[in-house]
């Protein structure tokens, strides 16, 4: 990579940067390209120039976005250490997700959106299905999941704990301030209400 092209890939980078700053605290909906360049230290046409439009510059923030998040997981599924606080850190990161950009990730505009719409069941959907078999897969070598249960049982019950959660905000915003609250569902999505702990 010569001279020209490392400046060049710093730009990107940096108004990739400026862009997930700014969505992070307005979400994508009030940002506007001029707020972005200033932060970045480029022109708006350099932002033009490298991404062609603002719904291009989201779909690449959003694409990084889910990247980010299944590098995240990786990383968890191949450390060591028991499933339950590996089940734990990964239901944090795929329901904190929800969050993200003032809640305008997953929010019903941006999946109207057709390309959104394709990156989120590509990206971020099969990827992490193939990751929630790994995860179960060693709970199950570690006596914490029933290997009578189908992976169809265990990813629907996932699913339904994610979106109860996902479904309110306010739910969001409780356990990112309460770290302590969303170990005790994570217990609750376990072992019950009577907390018999009896790996099979």
């Amino acid at each position: 990579m010569n001279g020209f092209q490392r400046r060049t890939e710093q730009k990107k980078n940096n108004i990739m940067k400026a862009a997930v700053e700014l969505f992070e605290v307005r979400g994508f909906k009030h940002v506007g390209i001029p707020e972005i360049a200033r932060k970045a230290g480029v022109s708006p046409v350099t932002i033009y120039n490298h991404f062609g439009s603002k719904d291009m510059l989201v779909h690449e923030v959003t694409k990084s976005t889910f990247s980010e998040i299944i590098e995240k997981f990786q990383v968890i599924l191949k450390k060591g250490g028991k499933f339950p606080e590996k089940l734990e850190s990964v239901l944090y990161l795929t329901t904190t997700l929800a969050s993200r950009f003032q809640g305008e990730l997953f929010g019903s505009a941006m999946l109207g959106d057709a390309e959104i719409r394709q990156l989120e069941e590509t990206v971020w959907k099969k990827e992490r299905q193939k990751l929630i078999v790994r995860l179960f897969n060693q709970g199950k070598k570690q006596g914490y999941i029933s290997h009578k249960l189908s992976q169809k049982s265990i990813e629907i019950f996932m699913e339904i704990f994610r979106r109860g959660i996902i479904s309110d905000r306010s739910l969001i915003g409780a356990i990112e301030h309460n770290p302590k609250l969303f170990h005790d569902l994570v217990f609750l999505f376990l072992y019950g209400l009577d907390g018999e702990i009896a790996p099979v």
